[in-house]
């Protein structure tokens, strides 16, 4: 807490630039790191694409897990003295331990560097990929959303993630027909995961007055939306590799037709569906959207791309 602190009694003295430029670091991470992953799965390298994607996805889910047994809270609530900067408080879900915008730096660029169709860059993309990840740890804790803890153990999940992806990939090589038992082990394990963490009983602390330090049903939000990316990237990804089946384009303006489409509809349907589902409360509009994200990643772009693309 001593480390936090001191890094906030910096920031306060700091010109407003330097919290903006971390802030950004933070938040473009999250999302554009995801982006940034669905743009290799469309433009680059399906094969590649969709391994950083499940990877993501997976180790996220674990993250999730993770973050809710272990039930340690933000930093702020630990210790009096600190505070988050007030943009970055928005972002700053849940538990703490793990951080949810670390593990999905180190998933996401983690997968990137070690991406064997990318050996031509590969010392250029392991600097730059490690400090991005770099970045991002240390962004959540210079903007007081984690402690140095936080974030190390976040790096560490990432990185088995990546290491376990890999073996899994190769094991798939050999075992292509085994791909259908993969996906239900991957379903069932984010929806068992979700019940559990739903349902599991947790001890809230309460303030001086007698109400609860943190909402819970705040605390297992992100639970949901975990079940979403999963379960709506695997299935996404079993539905294209049996039925869509597109191919890699090495032309430029095919890729950038591609990317500007594919962005287009997830961000549709990030901005969109929130909103159209907020009837059903929070948790079900989370699921609901980010299910709906990776299906639009996997399937429709896809599907899109194949309906005009055709010679």
């Amino acid at each position: 807490m001593d480390y936090l602190y001191a890094l906030q009694c910096l920031r306060e003295k700091s010109p407003e630039f330097i919290n903006i430029f971390f802030l950004l670091i933070s938040e473009l991470m999250l999302k554009g790191g995801i982006m940034i992953s669905a743009i290799i799965f469309w433009c680059f390298s399906k094969k590649e694409g969709s391994r950083i994607l499940l990877t993501f996805s997976a180790t996220y889910s674990a993250n999730q897990l993770v973050k809710n047994l272990a039930c340690i809270y933000r930093p702020w609530i630990l210790d009096s003295r600190l505070y988050a900067y007030a943009p970055a408080a928005d972002s700053a879900t849940g538990f703490s331990f793990p951080s949810g915008h670390t593990v999905t730096a180190a998933s996401v660029f983690g997968g990137i560097a070690v991406s064997p169709s990318l050996q031509k860059r590969r010392r250029l993309l392991v600097i730059i990929s490690s400090l991005l990840i770099f970045l991002t740890a240390f962004s959540r804790n210079w903007l007081g959303a984690h402690t140095a803890k936080d974030v190390i153990a976040a790096s560490v999940l990432g990185c088995i993630g990546v290491c376990c992806a890999a073996f899994a990939a190769r094991w798939l090589e050999q075992n292509p027909h085994k791909d259908t038992l993969v996906v239900a082990v991957a379903v069932a394990l984010s929806v068992l995961i979700l019940v559990f963490l739903r349902f599991k009983p947790y001890s809230i602390r309460l303030s001086a007055d007698g109400t609860p330090l943190v909402n819970l049903y705040d605390m297992v939000t992100d639970c949901f939306s975990a079940c979403g990316l999963a379960c709506g990237a695997f299935i996404g990804w079993w539905i294209e590799r049996h039925f869509i089946k597109f191919n890699d384009s090495s032309e430029k303006k095919v890729r950038l037709v591609r990317a500007v489409i594919g962005v287009a509809v997830d961000f549709a349907v990030y901005a969109s569906f929130g909103k159209i589902f907020s009837f059903a409360g929070e948790h079900a509009s989370h699921l609901i959207k980010y299910f709906t994200i990776m299906i639009c990643t996997f399937v429709v772009c896809p599907l899109i791309f194949r309906l005009f693309e055709r010679d």
